[in-house]
């Protein structure tokens, strides 16, 4: 989870010994930890060409961040209030 754009491979946006600042999006046990800098990001893309910025506003991106994922399970939560059991639903598979 490095940009909300696409990164080809670590090393076109990191070097080993490089220090960042990343956000725990879940962690189950000691060896299943996901951090992000995508999600620190005010501009998709930022990362990959600015990084050093992602870093120094980190709290605003922070902030922008939990404010996207608080609207998306508002949705969520919209959208499985309307469903009712037994009932047959269309639908478009989305990756």
């Amino acid at each position: 989870m490095i940009s909300r754009e696409r990164v080809e491979t670590v090393e076109d946006v990191f070097a080993v010994g490089d220090e960042l600042k990343a956000v725990v999006v879940r962690a189950t046990n000691d060896v299943d930890v996901q951090l992000s800098t995508k999600a620190l990001e005010l501009v998709a893309g930022q990362m990959k060409t600015d990084k050093q910025a992602v870093f120094a506003n980190a709290d605003k991106g922070l902030a922008q961040y939990l404010g996207r994922k608080k609207e998306t399970m508002e949705l969520r939560r919209q959208a499985l209030s309307n469903l009712q059991v037994d009932e047959v639903y269309s639908g478009k598979v989305t990756g």
